[in-house]
């Protein structure tokens, strides 16, 4: 009987901390939606809207220095629930490069495939928005450092130091979709989840920021910082070459992933909740599903604009 209860009461806590990261992730969506339309319309009013790097301050400003902090005041949480912290080798921590860019590579062919079959523009136009920004200081800010510092606070520790004790897997799960919606255009919602799903099982591996931060840097530095600049030259080349090493890498990651890292990226089961029960108290719940159709919708919303754009 005492067992009994003990898991009934274990049963009550996931699904209120479910509903808790469900409700946070709400907030945050239509929070930072509500702080960039104030900032949008207060850099018009002080006329810097036009300016090279509005975009990146609009980034900078609601989300990295008002949505992160307030997020993390609410839902940090006691340090005996956190990921145990565990170093990994600098060969081990290399070779997971290689990987996310086979995440990446993939990610962006599913995109571009689906993409290109129902006309949705939003592809190009986060390329030409990122190569059209030009201010290599506040994209380096911005894109390689500030975001992925606060992204893996708020995708990462935020939510996974408080689901993982429920069932590691949809921990991750969670983590990564939401980091994917977060995004809020079609175009990056695939490689964004495949990306955040890797950075999810590093961390709930190691309980080190560090090692996620620093690979999130290199991927957005690779992928937005030097590719912005790349687009901006009237050779094709240098694309051609970038795009060559890109898969070379993305080959190398499904290689090593195979051969050396089946091993490290398997978790552990929850002896008291199995991944199904996991599954319905983290879908099945009021929140979860206000919270898909708000993330969806959005999306869905951005692809019909940008498809009527085009038309």
């Amino acid at each position: 009987m005492e067992n009994t209860v003990d898991k009934k009461s274990l049963f009550r806590a996931a699904k209120k901390d479910y509903m808790i990261i469900f409700a946070y992730l709400i907030a945050m969506i239509i929070g930072s939606s509500v702080l960039q339309l104030i900032a949008g319309v207060v850099f018009g009013a002080i006329g810097i809207a036009e300016k090279p790097y509005a975009q990146y301050l609009l980034i900078l400003i609601p989300l990295h220095l008002i949505t992160m902090p307030v997020a993390y005041f609410l839902l940090r949480v006691k340090r005996d629930t956190e990921i145990e912290k565990k170093s990994i080798s600098p060969l081990l921590f290399l070779g997971i490069i290689p990987i996310i860019y086979a995440g990446v590579y993939a990610g962006n062919s599913i995109s571009n495939i689906i993409t290109s079959l129902i006309n949705d523009q939003s592809q190009q136009a986060v390329a030409n928005l990122t190569a059209s920004a030009d201010s290599d200081f506040f994209r380096i800010l911005v894109v390689g450092i500030s975001a992925p510092i606060v992204e893996e606070i708020l995708f990462r520790k935020l939510i996974i130091d408080r689901l993982a004790k429920y069932s590691q897997i949809w921990a991750v799960i969670i983590s990564s979709v939401s980091f994917g919606i977060f995004h809020m255009n079609f175009a990056q919602l695939f490689y964004a989840t495949i990306i955040g799903f890797i950075l999810g099982y590093v961390y709930i591996k190691t309980g080190k920021l560090i090692y996620t931060i620093a690979l999130h840097m290199v991927v957005n530095l690779a992928t937005s910082a030097i590719a912005a600049n790349l687009l901006k030259l009237n050779s094709d080349t240098p694309i051609v070459i970038y795009s060559a090493v890109l898969l070379i890498l993305a080959v190398l990651g499904v290689v090593l992933f195979i051969v050396k890292y089946r091993k490290f990226m398997k978790l552990k089961k929850n002896e008291n909740i199995t991944s199904g029960q996991a599954a319905k108290l983290c879908l099945l719940n009021p929140v979860s599903i206000i919270y898909f159709v708000i993330g969806f919708g959005s999306i869905a919303f951005t692809t019909i604009a940008m498809i009527a754009m085009a038309s």
